[in-house]
């Protein structure tokens, strides 16, 4: 999003901010930040990639106010319900959403770091990877598909819950784990990671789901 000749950047925020303001739904909310938006049949919204710190209308709001979520009148933690669909990265930095509530399938990445994100929540599918290693995670949500890489090292989650497959590596180590569940072997592309702590607890399990010769001990 480029400025309008003439126009400063506090003017520009002070008209972007008015826009939000007026906006009658979800929709133009966000085609007024610049993010890709289509409203799906089901009346559910697919938004292009989200990525609040470094978004340019986002960093523009926070030059005209403190906090632009508060200002636009939106509850933070719920600004991507009525999301099902996110078409490219999603990235919770600098947010404080805690929890996804709608949003179902990331054709992208997931990144973690610096969110205050506790829970995958409704999220099932990710096209890419998620990176939430030393993040602030405590549950994997209904989490079932990671078509890359899934980076959980130093998080609070106990178990993989509803995680099937893993289409890159897959890092547990220094976590709380204590199950995995349907994870098998034929459906993780490479490596599972655990630390010696945790492997005694997974023993048994690693074996029965055909995946301790993908197991490193770190």
């Amino acid at each position: 999003m480029s400025l309008p000749d003439g126009y400063n950047s506090y003017l520009y925020a002070k008209v972007l901010l008015n826009r939000i303001l007026n906006a009658k739904n979800k929709k133009e909310v966000f085609e007024a930040l610049g993010i890709e938006t289509e409203e799906l049949e089901d009346g559910t919204l697919k938004i292009g990639t989200f990525n609040p710190s470094e978004l340019e209308s986002f960093m523009l709001l926070r030059s005209y106010v403190p906090n632009p979520f508060e200002a636009m009148g939106i509850n933070e933690e719920d600004f991507l319900d009525g999301v099902s669909v996110v078409d490219g990265d999603l990235n919770f930095a600098e947010t404080n959403i805690k929890i996804p509530k709608t949003i179902e399938k990331v054709k992208g990445n997931i990144f973690l770091k610096d969110s205050n994100l506790v829970s995958l929540g409704s999220i099932e599918k990710v096209g890419g990877g998620i990176f939430a290693e030393n993040s602030k995670l405590k549950s994997l949500g209904n989490l079932q598909y990671v078509g890359e890489d899934a980076c959980f090292q130093n998080t609070a989650i106990k178990s993989t819950r509803y995680l099937r497959k893993v289409g890159g590596n897959l890092y547990l180590q220094n976590t709380n784990l204590e199950k995995i569940y349907y994870l098998k072997g034929k459906n993780l592309g490479g490596r599972i990671y655990v630390d010696s702590y945790s492997f005694p607890v997974l023993d048994e399990r690693l074996y029965v789901l055909g995946l301790e010769d993908k197991t490193i001990i770190v």
